[in-house]
C-alpha cells in the first residue's frame, strides 16, 4: 500500500493536492513551510511549491557571522531536518497541466556531520502542532464570535475555553485579547462608552495578575 504521498503521485490540480497534503500533514502532526515556489508566466497557475519540515535549517544557519547574533524569529528549532515536498505542475507529454510529486521524503532525519550517517531529527507531537502559530489563526467568523461575546460581557478566559473547544484550536487568554485589540482599534473606540480601548488594556492587566 502507498504512503498518503509519494514520489511521482499525481494530482488533477493544486487544490487535489493541497487537500491531501493538509489532511496528511494533520494527521501525522507535521509542521511544514513553503520554502519557495513560483507561477507561471502565461496564467495564475503555481509552477512548483517546494515544502520543507520548519526544523529544515542548521543551527549555524540562524546565527549572525558578523555579530553572532540569534534572530528574534528563530524560535522554531534549527534542527537540518530533511523532510521535504515538492510538487510541480506538468507542461508536456500524457500529464500535461496536471501536478506530480517529484521530492518526497516523510522521513524526519538529519545528517550527523561526524558519522555522516543520518538520525533521527525530532519527534512529531500532537501538542507541537496544535500550539503552532498556523494552526492557531482564527477566521473573521471566529474572531466575530469573541467580539460578540465580549460584548455580552464575557470573560477573556471562558472565551478562550469555549472556543478552545469549539474551534479545536489552542487557544490563549492572550490571543482572544488580541483579537479584541485588533477590532478596538480598528474600529477607533478609543472614546466609546461600552469598550473604549484604553479601559479594556487596564481590564487586561487586572486579569493577567489574577490569573497568575
Amino acid at each position: 500500500m502507498n504512503p498518503p504521498l509519494f514520489r511521482d503521485q499525481i494530482f488533477d490540480n493544486f487544490d487535489d493536492f493541497l487537500q491531501v497534503f493538509k489532511d496528511f500533514s494533520k494527521e501525522s502532526f507535521t509542521l511544514w513551510t513553503t520554502y519557495s515556489s513560483a507561477k507561471r508566466d502565461d496564467d495564475q497557475n503555481l509552477k512548483y511549491v517546494h515544502f520543507k519540515c520548519v526544523h529544515y535549517r542548521k543551527p549555524d544557519e540562524l546565527t549572525s557571522k558578523s555579530a553572532g547574533i540569534r534572530p528574534k524569529q528563530s524560535y522554531i528549532a534549527p534542527l537540518g531536518c530533511l523532510a521535504e515536498i515538492r510538487v510541480n505542475y506538468v507542461i508536456s507529454g500524457n500529464l500535461k497541466n496536471k501536478y506530480q510529486i517529484v521530492k518526497c521524503n516523510l522521513q524526519h532525519e538529519r545528517l550527523n556531520s561526524e558519522s555522516n550517517l543520518k538520525e533521527k531529527a525530532h519527534e512529531l507531537s500532537h501538542d507541537d502542532f496544535v500550539k503552532h502559530p498556523s494552526n492557531r489563526r482564527l477566521n473573521k467568523e471566529e474572531e466575530d464570535e469573541i467580539n460578540n461575546k465580549f460584548d455580552t460581557g464575557s470573560d477573556a478566559k471562558l472565551i478562550a475555553q469555549f472556543m478552545s473547544k469549539k474551534t479545536g484550536k489552542w487557544l490563549t487568554i492572550r490571543d482572544i485579547w488580541n483579537v479584541r485589540t485588533k477590532y478596538l482599534t480598528n474600529q477607533k473606540n478609543q472614546n466609546c462608552e461600552n469598550y473604549p480601548l484604553k479601559q479594556f488594556e487596564q481590564a487586561m492587566i487586572k486579569q493577567t495578575y489574577r490569573n497568575r
